[in-house]
């Protein structure tokens, strides 16, 4: 028994990693999943035609596997039962109407990586990277820093251990532990955190946390946009409005 409890969390182990794979390949063929994950191609393609049975993966036209159906009931069962969005929702369209930008809710989950939990586009500028679900540049995005910088330590220290500096490619983007630790600092010092191009070319941000009940961080929101229609030099107006949002969000929250 203790053999087969073995190898069943192996084989659950290796089902998640494809899954994994998969999720951030935005679909994948066989070989390339066997392959790049260095697993035997046997037993890759009986754990990808089981999670097909349950639902969990696809396979299209284009021989690509990519995630089923059953996933996004899932999520869709997990976002219900977050009363975050619920409670933030009409805040983020009036912030988004009045400010013209696209607005982005966030929060951490239990492995401290960055999850976008919504987004309400604005009328300047539509981001195609930030889809509901997908993983938060917590290196460099506005977003991704107000869930940081106003975090306990050494809460806020442990996460910045675990930052990877290398996935942030962009010319303006911090590149080291120290500078990072310097930014959020600034951040706090000003009220709110800056994405100044570093995320991606031509777009700026401003984030701002969203504080709980017992005053932890317990999400973040944050304006983006265009350089030439949001420049962090010059936004007196968003940051007023995003600071005043944060505010009703978090007196939601119980803060």
């Amino acid at each position: 028994m203790a053999v087969k409890r073995e190898y069943n969390v192996a084989a659950l182990t290796k089902a998640v990693r494809i899954v994994e794979y998969i999720k951030e390949k935005e679909g994948a063929t066989l070989l390339e999943i066997y392959e790049e994950l260095s697993l035997p191609k046997s037993s890759t393609y009986q754990i990808i035609q089981a999670l097909i049975g349950y639902g969990i993966l696809r396979q299209e036209v284009d021989k690509k596997y990519r995630l089923g159906f059953k996933l996004f009931e899932y999520g869709q069962a997990s976002v219900a039962g977050i009363d975050l969005r619920q409670i933030a929702r009409p805040f983020l369209e009036e912030l988004a109407e009045r400010t013209g930008h696209t607005v982005h809710l966030g929060i951490l989950n239990d492995q401290y990586d960055g999850i976008f939990l919504d987004r309400v586009n604005g009328k300047t500028y539509t981001f195609t990277h930030t889809r509901v679900g997908a993983r938060i540049m917590l290196e460099c995005s506005a977003t991704g820093k107000a869930l940081v910088a106003w975090q306990e330590e050494p809460l806020r220290e442990q996460i910045i251990q675990r930052l990877n500096f290398e996935k942030a490619t962009q010319p303006n983007a911090i590149k080291t532990a120290e500078a990072y630790r310097k930014d959020c600092d600034l951040s706090i010092k000003r009220g709110y955190a800056v994405d100044r191009e570093e995320s991606c070319p031509n777009i700026c941000g401003l984030g701002m946390p969203l504080f709980r009940h017992d005053g932890k961080v317990g999400g973040a929101i944050a304006v983006g946009g265009l350089i030439q229609m949001l420049d962090p030099d010059n936004c007196e107006k968003e940051i007023t409005l995003l600071k005043k949002t944060a505010g009703e969000i978090s007196k939601h929250l119980g803060n």
